[in-house]
C-alpha cells in the first residue's frame, strides 16, 4: 500500500509515476532505504504483544527517526517524513495484531493507543533528533510552537500519540493518534467506495487536497463520481510548485487506504 499511495497517479501537485521530473525515483530511493525498517517495527510489535517488550520499550520513534535519515541519505533532500512515519506506524500495528490474534479494523484504536501513547520519552526525543537531522524546518516550527523543544521534552513526560496530534496539523501522515483516528477512518470509507485501488487512493488525496487548500476545483474532482484524466494532469501541472506542502497529504493518504484494505480484508470483499 505504501508503493501504491507514492505511485498512484495522478494526484495533482503531489509525486507520483507520471511526473515529468526526477521526483518519484528519488521517493523510490527513500521507499527502499525504509523498508528494512518497517520489517523492524512488525517484529517489535510482535514482540509487544507477546509480553516480550513493553510498549515504553518498543522504541518507534527511534526506527521512524533512523528511517528519516536512511531516506534522506538516499534522496539527498527532505524525504516524505509523514508518509514513512506513517508506514512504520502501521507495520506495528499490524506486527502486534497478528501476535496478538486480533483483527484489524476492530482493533485498530486500541492498538495504536497502546503503542502510541504508551511510548517512552526517548521515543519523543529520537524523532524530534530526527526531523532535526533531516532539515524538517517546518514540523519542527509546530512543534517548537507547542513548546516541544529538545530541552523541555527532557523536563516534561509526553508520548508519541501527544507529539502526533500536533505534527498532524502540519503533515497528515501523522493523524494516527487520538485526535485524527477518526478522519483517518472516514476517509478509508471514501477508499473502499472507490472502484479500484488507486482510484481509491486519488479520491482520498483529491478529498484531503481540497481541504488543505479551500475548495476549488480541487473539491470539484473530490466529488466527481468519474476521475478525467485530462483534468487531473491540467491541474497536477497548475499545481506543481506547491508539492512539497502536497506531499505531506500522502501519508494521511496511506492511512486510508490502510484501514479500507484492512476492512475490506476483514469482510472478504
Amino acid at each position: 500500500m505504501l508503493a501504491l499511495t507514492l505511485s498512484a497517479p495522478i494526484k495533482p501537485g503531489a509525486v507520483h509515476r507520471l511526473i515529468v521530473d526526477e521526483d518519484f525515483e528519488r521517493r523510490l530511493y527513500e521507499a527502499i532505504e525504509v523498508m528494512p525498517l518497517v520489517d523492524e517495527a512488525f517484529r517489535r510489535a510482535g514482540l509487544v504483544a507477546e509480553g516480550r517488550l513493553s510498549s515504553r520499550e518498543l522504541g518507534l520513534g527511534n526506527i521512524i527517526g533512523k528511517a528519516l535519515r536512511s531516506a534522506f541519505d538516499a534522496s539527498g533532500e527532505l524525504p516524505l517524513v509523514g508518509l514513512w512515519a506513517a508506514g512504520l506506524v502501521t507495520a506495528a500495528i499490524d506486527g502486534y495484531a497478528e501476535n496478538a490474534n486480533v483483527r484489524l479494523p476492530e482493533g485498530l484504536k486500541t492498538i495504536a493507543m497502546r503503542l502510541l501513547y504508551g511510548s517512552s520519552q526517548s521515543d519523543v526525543e529520537a524523532l524530534v533528533e530526527a526531523l532535526s537531522d533531516v532539515g524538517d524546518s517546518e514540523v519542527l516550527q509546530s512543534v517548537e510552537a507547542e513548546g516541544l523543544t529538545l530541552s523541555s521534552i527532557s523536563m516534561r513526560t509526553q508520548s508519541l500519540g501527544e507529539l502526533f496530534e500536533v505534527i498532524q496539523r502540519v503533515d497528515r501522515g501523522f493523524m494516527m493518534n487520538a485526535k485524527g483516528i477518526d478522519q483517518v477512518i472516514a476517509l478509508s470509507k471514501l477508499f473502499s467506495g472507490a472502484r479500484s485501488p488507486v482510484a481509491g487512493v486519488v479520491k482520498v488525496y483529491l478529498r484531503l487536497a481540497a481541504d488543505l487548500k479551500g475548495g476549488g476545483e480541487l473539491d470539484i474532482l473530490a466529488r466527481s463520481s468519474e476521475l478525467d484524466p485530462t483534468s487531473l494532469l491540467k491541474l497536477d501541472r497548475t499545481l506543481s510548485r506547491e508539492r512539497p506542502t502536497l506531499n505531506r497529504l500522502l501519508g494521511g493518504v496511506f492511512l486510508a487506504a490502510y484501514v479500507g484494505a484492512s476492512s475490506r480484508a476483514a469482510t472478504g470483499s
